[in-house]
């Protein structure tokens, strides 16, 4: 009679946890598209996961409201300028602080290059310019020279070549608890993790997984083989619980 109540409740949980996961899948994905993206940033994101199954909506300023954030799952902020501060400039303090409320109460935010940046506490070296404030680090830029290249990382230890950009790099040693998913090769910095905000996840990546043909032909860039099924890998893990 024991083990069949432990079954149960096992089977209970399983079903409670897999419906969470199904319903954060079902819910709307926002991808800024705002002032200070870059151009075909938020599409190239949002190709990706409308491929596989998930409801995007690309939004602007003015458009970060509660009532936006109480049906969503995720918020993306893609590829930017090379002014993060285009972004902070055009999102009212009110809307930034409905997006920190969004992801403290068991929201997901994702940010790729500038939206990495934007995830710490400033985004400029005179600490004048406060980010969003998702981590509680300053994030560093990994190389001086903005020029585009490609770069290698070791995702999960393995080695990869990616699109890269004046991306930002992520100081492990002062996010102890993040789940480390990615570090430059050259520098061993942190390149993609995840780490917790109250109930809810941040996601950042430094590099580009992103990248489409465009951009490689563009920079005159030999494009190594596409890294959108790892990059699909970080989504579900970062919308899991």
């Amino acid at each position: 009679m024991k083990k069949s109540i432990i079954l149960l409740f096992l089977i209970l949980l399983i079903v409670r946890f897999s419906a969470f996961a199904f319903d954060l899948r079902s819910k709307i994905v926002l991808i800024y598209s705002g002032p200070g993206a870059c151009s075909s940033c938020p599409e190239a994101i949002g190709r990706i996961l409308i491929k596989n199954g998930f409801s995007i909506q690309y939004i602007k300023p003015g458009q970060l409201t509660k009532l936006k954030f109480s049906n969503a799952a995720l918020y993306i902020q893609p590829g930017g300028t090379d002014r993060p501060n285009d972004i902070l400039e055009a999102l009212k303090p009110a809307e930034i602080q409905n997006l920190k409320d969004f992801v403290y109460s068991g929201g997901r935010y994702l940010g790729i290059c500038s939206g990495g940046y934007l995830a710490g506490k400033y985004v400029t070296d005179d600490k004048k310019s406060r980010a969003f404030g998702l981590l509680p680090i300053d994030v560093d830029e990994e190389q001086e020279d903005a020029k585009p290249k490609l770069e290698s990382i070791l995702w999960k230890n393995s080695a990869l070549s990616v699109y890269f950009q004046d991306a930002p790099s992520f100081n492990t040693n002062l996010l102890p608890h993040a789940e480390v998913w990615a570090t430059y090769r050259k520098t061993g910095h942190g390149a993609a993790l995840i780490n917790n905000f109250g109930k809810g996840r941040v996601g950042v990546i430094g590099p580009h997984l992103e990248a489409i043909q465009d951009w490689f032909d563009d920079d005159n860039l030999i494009a190594p083989p596409p890294s959108y099924d790892l990059l699909l890998e970080f989504v579900t893990s970062l919308l899991k619980t």
